[in-house]
This record gives structure tokens, C-alpha cells and sequence, in this order.
């Protein structure tokens, strides 16, 4: 389980990154200005630290969504076959 997290985490990083360089291509006024290497610098690991904290807390959202949703259906089904064993009738029944 290690290993699939260190995995996503890596793709998730991955995707942070590129988002944060192509953001700053992108703000074109500020490569007209002289000197602001730093300032794109500084913008590329903000962007990607942001981008990443916000793949994750998505992740997370979408996590707890699934796991509500599959409780829901486990309680359904085992509701629906409650109600059909009891209605088929019991072992005692059927003797």
C-alpha cells in the first residue's frame, strides 16, 4: 500500500509541476520585465506546491464520497436481502 501511495503522490507531484510552469508561460507580463527570474522561480514552486495540496484535498474529497456511497449501498443490499430471506421463510420453514 506504501508503494501505490509514494506512486501517486509522485504522478500527483509530477502533474503540480507542469501546471506551475505552464501558469507562468502563460503570464506573459511578467517575462516583459526586467530581472524577474525569482519572481518566476518563486511562482513555479507556488504554483506546484498549491496545485499539489489541492490534487490531494480533491483526492481526499472524492475518497469520502466513494466510501459514503459504497456504505449506502452495502446497507441497501443488506436491507434487500434481510427482507428476502425473511419473506422466503427461514430454515424451520422449510422442514
Amino acid at each position: 500500500m506504501n508503494k501505490k501511495l509514494e506512486k501517486l503522490e509522485g504522478a500527483y507531484w509530477k502533474i503540480s509541476k507542469v501546471i506551475g510552469v505552464l501558469f507562468t508561460i502563460i503570464n506573459y507580463q511578467m517575462w516583459t520585465s526586467p530581472f524577474n527570474i525569482a519572481v518566476a522561480i518563486l511562482l513555479i514552486i507556488g504554483v506546484s506546491a498549491c496545485t499539489f495540496v489541492a490534487i490531494n484535498l480533491i483526492d481526499v474529497c472524492v475518497g469520502i464520497v466513494v466510501g459514503v456511497v459504497k456504505r449506502i449501498n452495502r446497507n441497501i443490499k443488506d436491507r434487500r436481502l434481510l427482507k428476502g430471506f425473511c419473506e422466503t421463510g427461514t430454515i424451520e420453514g422449510n422442514e
